[in-house]
């Protein structure tokens, strides 16, 4: 009768002996095999007739040393443990194909507005190459026409385009066509507290929209009972910044031509502010043979103050081509309305002083870089990694790894592409804004993640980084705005680049780190839930599936990486912790000695800007207080490691306890708490 096989593991340290009266086999192997003993795992086993077998690599490995795999045997006979990782492998790809079912399928397409019906001819018809890269001044920055249609109609109608239409004949339709949208509901209340407040006296009908769907007219807007109850709630600080994101979107909805600045003002000074095409309206109006005859007052009163600086004949050429692309965009003139874009894109730049408009390249990456959606959607790549990661993790099988592995370098090579072109079309590190904060220490986390990865080659940075980075990519996507803006100028300084980049690479090493301590508290809370046989060590969880022989803690500390520091471990308590576990505080310390380090290092260099810049290096400003708080709590669970017994464990929670209070920091405190930081 063929004996079972048994994978081979590392060379035991005494020889093989015969078995003789003692505790239940754990390999279960029939006694007299003379090749098998209990005093360790073995590295050969006979075949039939004394033929040794071919050695071979378990698929299980789930021990591993610091630099070399170190294979550990599988639980011989036990059905269980295969079945569940079986059916576990099933379910990961099951949901597999769910996540790119979910993908792939096309998303039911909003019905377009009645009032959108000329503009979605015009839409099919005209091409937007030329006009989307006309520059417009806003928000204190030069943008291309495209990013203004984009964030316009984002900020008013909670989306980049109206439905149907493209952002630029979204953004046209409502210039030259706006008053046909006036009882359409495309101005979005996001806040239900407020929806609430602002459609009480409207009929039954309309109430319900506006609390279920969060979308007003412009009608509604400047109704006299909500322009009155939006004055009595905005001093509420719990309203205050829903209700700017109302003023803003009534803002553009009923003066998106006041805010269209495409007409630069000739001269020297590049920084001038810049008009609108009807603000030069009176200056063409000075070109009237009539006009002669009228003195200065009247000609002011008749056409309005003409612009300074702008020659009659250029105003012409521009409110000339403007009142025609508006005569053509209402009548439907797909022809007039590219050759008059055509022209409005050749004479604009010709009208802006030497470096004052953008050149070519970098409107072109502007355009590019919101094309595609600033890039936050690699979140879904990280999530196919979450689920490819956990399972390597679990199965420890290098196929799913190294997939992990290069999905990982791809999501983290397009999530630098998209931080590099913000950089190249901003002309500063984008570190100065909530999204850019979270989209640059996300990318800066997974990059020592991925380092530290393919040193040690855990799996569990793997595992971490493509959590890190999903979490960062799906806020930035899905709740963020992520518009192109200008730099307060109490930022533009060296400490820009050395404290807030400390800062938020920390931060996003205490989030790695709280996603190995999820991992830890799980294993180790499975490891206990099925008590141990005696004789044997505690069970693990079971889609691992695999028994561990107790690690000696002198092999324990032999294995010990050096990032993971000097601090004691649970490498004594070999009967009680799985090695495995061990591995993982060891990972969690690596994370969390990288973090200690750059967080210290941040809030002294804080210190140091905030002293030069404000006249005291510490002022009690909340940012500063539970920046030192979120340290503080690290610092505790050093000096805590060194007391208790259950190190690992107690890790895991104080490593959670700081992400909570470093996610306080940067959201409660920005968003929420009034202080010198507010900006940041």
């Amino acid at each position: 009768m063929r004996r079972p096989w048994r994978p081979p593991t590392h060379k035991p340290s005494n020889p093989p002996q015969t078995c003789s009266a003692g505790p239940p086999c754990p390999a279960r192997i029939p006694c007299g095999s003379k090749n098998v003993g209990h005093g360790g795992p073995t590295l050969r086993v006979s075949g039939p007739r004394g033929v040794p077998r071919r050695t071979a690599r378990s698929p299980l490995r789930t021990g591993w040393n610091w630099g070399r795999a170190v294979e550990t045997e599988p639980r011989s006979g036990t059905t269980l443990t295969a079945l569940l990782a079986s059916k576990a492998r099933a379910a990961f790809a099951a949901l597999l194909v769910l996540v790119l079912a979910s993908t792939v399928a096309a998303p039911a397409k909003p019905v377009p507005f009645g009032a959108s019906a000329n503009a979605l001819e015009l839409d099919r018809t005209v091409n937007w190459q030329q006009a989307r890269l006309i520059v417009v001044q806003d928000a204190g920055r030069y943008k291309t026409l495209e990013s203004f249609a984009r964030e316009s109609m984002a900020a008013m109608y909670g989306h980049e385009h109206l439905p149907g239409l493209s952002p630029l004949a979204s953004l046209f339709d409502w210039l030259f066509n706006g008053e046909a949208y006036l009882d359409s509901p495309a101005v979005k209340i996001r806040d239900r507290g407020l929806r609430i407040h602002l459609s009480t006296h409207l009929p039954e009908k309309d109430r319900q929209r506006i609390q279920d769907r969060g979308y007003m007219t412009p009608h509604e807007l400047v109704d006299p009972t909500v322009l009155t109850r939006l004055r009595d709630l905005e001093p509420r600080f719990d309203m205050g910044r829903s209700i700017g994101r109302v003023r803003n979107a009534q803002t553009i909805a009923l003066a998106l031509p006041q805010l269209l600045r495409i007409v630069p003002q000739p001269g020297d000074d590049a920084r001038a502010a810049w008009h609108t095409p009807d603000a030069l309206a009176p200056n063409a109006a000075l070109l009237a043979p009539e006009i002669q005859a009228l003195s200065p007052e009247e000609i002011r009163a008749r056409f309005g103050v003409p612009v300074a600086g702008i020659a009659p004949e250029q105003a012409a050429i521009v409110v000339g081509t403007w009142e025609g692309l508006r005569r053509a965009w209402l009548a439907g003139d797909a022809g007039g309305v590219q050759e008059r874009l055509g022209r409005l894109a050749e004479v604009l730049p010709t009208m802006a002083p030497a470096g004052g408009y953008p050149g070519h390249a970098q409107r072109v990456a502007e355009a590019r870089y919101y094309a595609w959606g600033k890039f936050t959607w690699g979140y879904w790549i990280y999530f196919l990694g979450v689920l490819i990661g956990a399972w390597a993790l679990l199965t420890r099988w290098r196929t799913p790894w190294l997939v992990a592995l290069l999905l990982l370098c791809g999501a983290l090579g397009l999530h630098a592409y998209g931080i590099g072109l913000r950089w190249y079309i901003l002309g500063r590190i984008p570190v100065a804004n909530m999204f850019e904060a979270i989209t640059a220490s996300a990318w800066i986390g997974i990059a020592l993640a991925l380092l530290v990865e393919l040193v040690y080659r855990a799996r569990i940075f793997l595992l971490a980084a493509h959590v890190t980075g999903f979490f960062a990519l799906l806020l930035a996507n899905q709740v963020l705005p992520g518009e192109l803006t200008s730099m307060m100028g109490i930022l533009d300084d060296l400490m820009l680049r050395l404290h807030t980049t400390l800062i938020i690479a920390s931060y996003a090493l205490i989030f790695l780190a709280a996603v190995i301590a999820v991992v830890y508290l799980i294993g180790y809370y499975a490891s206990r839930w099925r008590p141990a046989a005696p004789g044997r060590p505690p069970a693990v969880p079971a889609l691992i599936g695999s028994a561990f022989t107790p690690l000696p803690a002198t092999a324990a500390l032999r294995e010990r990486p050096v990032l993971a520091g000097a601090l004691p471990g649970d490498e004594g308590q070999a009967a009680d912790i799985p090695p495995w576990l061990q591995r993982l505080d060891w990972s969690h310390l690596i994370m969390l000695n990288m973090m200690f380090v750059l967080l210290f290092v941040g809030i002294i260099l804080g210190a140091v800007w905030a002293d030069y810049s404000w006249g005291r290096p510490w002022g009690w400003d909340p940012k500063e207080v539970f920046a030192l708080n979120t340290w503080l709590v690290y610092a505790i669970l050093i000096h805590l490691r060194l007391r208790v017994r259950n190190k690992g464990l107690w890790t895991a929670w104080l490593s959670l306890a700081g992400c909570g209070m470093m996610a306080f920091n940067w959201w409660v405190v920005n968003f929420y708490i009034v202080g010198l930081h507010s900006y940041a």
